[in-house]
């Protein structure tokens, strides 16, 4: 529309400059033939010229117009392309019906034109797929592929068949392949995210969460998933270090904490997570550090927990801050549990066996458990029962009301 607009100024634009030129200076024009002679004005002969063209134009597109309607091709072509209509139209409500051998026959037909290839060969590979024909799907896949605008829908048919069987590798193959053509297409970035999700391959998914972000309407959804594909990019890079590779490993792990966008940086459940990690992989005070600073800013008892993985740091220097921390939050169940697990480590059994006695009675089982392994490596069978007995009174205190049977002797 706005080409036939312009193109229809540029005309009148021109017979303006024309009919300017024609007024200016109307010219002679003389033809001479033998005896023949016929003489005009420069400006008529030129309307004449127009008009002889527009003529010629106009009778041309009429006798082509007729020949499409006479033409035994045109009429055979026409009458193929509505009945390669007619069976895409009912291919389709076949393959919606559920009808899985009909909407293959039916689509495959209506595929032989080139106006409907693509979805009726679509189409057909699903319907091969459902009826378990692994070769005709994949036949009708490559031969959509094959086909003008056809390389995008096959290739994402083909990913998303290789993803749910299990080929995750194949699937991330043929997305590859598609992505330098048609990178910022939101059909083929879901496919990414899902295979690579999949594969756990938290590296590649962090690089393409910018690429991601405008494809979800709602922040809080996209906050989700970030925080999922971080927490599993931290978690991977913490797994089996190894002695000689810790060192290389806290450093990857630092780096791509510094990397990590500010506002997840604050978060208190990543926070405590990269400073498990650090102490896990030997960074003992630098994972005191954190805990130290995060606590000053806002209690969570995971951070204090995290103490319980330092082994860097002398137990009785953990066990002190711990006490610290005791002195204004007494009777926290968490706290005393973690301050007992310390105390282990340092060897001092009475100072454990209070504090697991103090979870427990704030209502710790996992403390009660503690305890009793306790009293069983002490030799002390009576309290390591009693210990026991308690942990499950606590247990029990969070089991549902159901019906039981009566016990024996009971009326």
């Amino acid at each position: 529309m706005k080409r036939a607009l312009l193109l229809l100024i540029l005309v009148l634009l021109a017979v303006v400059l024309l009919a300017r030129w024609v007024i200016n200076d109307p010219g002679y024009l003389v033809l001479v033939r033998d005896q023949w002679q016929i003489e005009m004005t420069l400006g008529f002969a030129t309307l004449a010229l127009a008009l002889l063209l527009a003529g010629t134009v106009a009778i041309t597109l009429l006798l082509a117009a007729l020949w499409d309607l006479v033409s035994p091709f045109q009429i055979s072509g026409r009458w193929g392309r509505r009945l390669a209509r007619r069976r895409m139209v009912a291919g389709f409500h076949a393959l919606v019906a559920g009808k899985w051998k009909q909407a293959r026959r039916l689509l495959s037909a209506a595929a032989v034109d080139s106006d409907w290839a693509v979805p009726a060969l679509l189409g057909a590979a699903m319907a091969a797929d459902q009826l378990g024909d692994k070769h005709a799907m994949h036949a009708a896949l490559k031969a959509a592929a094959n086909r003008r605008r056809g390389a995008l829908p096959a290739g994402l048919a083909e990913a998303w068949t290789l993803q749910r069987e299990g080929y995750a590798n194949e699937a991330m193959g043929v997305l590859r392949a598609l992505q330098p053509a048609h990178s910022d297409n939101p059909h083929l970035l879901r496919m990414l995210r899902l295979v690579m999700e999949q594969q756990q391959d938290w590296d590649d998914l962090v690089d393409l969460l910018p690429r991601l972000k405008p494809l979800y309407r709602e922040p809080a959804a996209f906050a989700v998933l970030e925080r999922q594909v971080w927490h599993g990019l931290m978690k991977q890079l913490a797994e089996h270090p190894g002695d000689r590779a810790a060192e290389a490993q806290r450093q990857t792990l630092r780096q791509r904490w510094k990397s990590m966008p500010g506002h997840l940086q604050t978060d208190p459940a990543l926070r405590a997570q990269y400073a498990g990690y650090l102490a896990q992989l030997g960074d003992g005070e630098g994972a005191l550090a954190l805990v130290r600073k995060d606590i000053e800013r806002h209690w969570d008892d995971r951070l204090a927990a995290i103490l319980e993985a330092i082994s860097n740091v002398a137990p009785e220097r953990l066990l002190a801050q711990l006490e610290q921390w005791l002195a204004d939050r007494p009777g926290n169940a968490a706290l005393l549990l973690t301050a007992g697990r310390v105390a282990l480590r340092a060897q001092l059994w009475g100072k454990a066996r209070d504090y697991f006695e103090a979870a427990g009675n704030a209502g710790s089982a996992v403390a009660m458990a503690e305890l009793a392994r306790l009293y069983q490596a002490l030799n002390q069978p009576a309290k390591m029962e009693a210990a026991l007995a308690k942990r499950l009174a606590l247990l029990e205190q969070e089991l549902p009301e159901l019906p039981l049977p009566a016990q024996r002797g009971s009326v």
